[in-house]
């Protein structure tokens, strides 16, 4: 039997998901989420306001 100290210790907390559908906080359509932390769709990060992010404003 195994003791819970052989199991190793996951502290990475962007670990990537199954696809969670998010809201986009640019544009605010629904995309599914990669990983934790990904919060702006593909296609706004492809976007200048992305890459210029101070022509960008929260709305």
């Amino acid at each position: 039997m195994a003791n819970k100290e052989d199991e190793p210790i996951s502290s990475d907390k962007t670990a990537p998901s199954d696809g969670t559908k998010r809201t986009c906080m640019m544009c605010k359509e629904s995309f599914v989420s990669e990983w934790s932390g990904e919060r702006v769709c593909k296609r706004c990060r492809g976007s200048g306001a992305w890459k210029h992010s101070a022509a960008y404003r929260a709305v």
